[in-house]
């Protein structure tokens, strides 16, 4: 009989925890991405304006402890770490410091950095919508957010989610008058429990 209890009790926990865990809206959405630990992700950066765009590939590394690794193409390395920005130009052999605030753009594509954002700023508009058709059809969460920045061509900011996953899809940066002007997609994402804290080393 007591058997029978215990398994019970279990039983109502594990469902319980289930409908916890359920992710039903934006909110809970970004919830669940603000607690991801560690992880590594592929990019591509387009770069717009009236008359032309540009692309840059770029792999992102981010850890539990606050630091970030990105890796620019084949000429740079960047890692932010200590209120710091250490480069490490492969291009032409220098390695250098700058200041945490020189960087407008990078940092945000960062997901934590933009989850850091949301949570810090008193307006956050939250929205899901589907797009496509039959079995085609692809369903997202989204967090749009006015960005600190007083640069009129780096105004505001939509992070869009996978609704199924949980994973960013892409980050649009509208200028001001809304329209984008950096498309950052993100090609793969993978979460990790442990990484290497060399990836972050000076």
């Amino acid at each position: 009989m007591k058997k029978i209890i215990v398994f019970f009790i279990l039983f109502l926990f594990i469902v319980v925890s289930c409908k916890i865990e359920k992710i039903e809206n934006p909110e809970q959405a970004f919830d669940y991405v603000k607690g991801i630990k560690n992880y590594v992700s592929d990019v591509r950066i387009t770069f717009k304006n009236e008359r032309s765009e540009e692309s840059v590939f770029l792999r992102q590394y981010s850890c539990s402890n606050g630091s970030y690794r990105l890796d620019l193409e084949e000429d740079r390395i960047y890692i932010y770490k200590d209120d710091k920005i250490f480069v490490k130009d492969l291009e032409n052999n220098r390695e250098y410091f700058l200041d945490k605030n020189f960087d407008e753009v990078y940092k945000y594509t960062f997901l934590n950095e933009y989850i850091k954002l949301i949570y810090s700023m008193d307006q956050v508009k939250y929205f899901k919508e589907s797009y496509g058709e039959g079995d085609q059809i692809k369903s997202f969460y989204g967090a749009e957010v006015n960005l600190p920045i007083n640069n009129l061509n780096i105004n505001s900011a939509v992070l869009y989610l996978d609704m199924e996953k949980c994973s960013p899809i892409k980050l649009e940066i509208f200028d001001i008058n809304k329209e984008v002007r950096i498309l950052v997609e993100y090609l793969t994402f993978e979460t990790l429990e442990d990484i290497d804290l060399q990836l972050f080393e000076y």
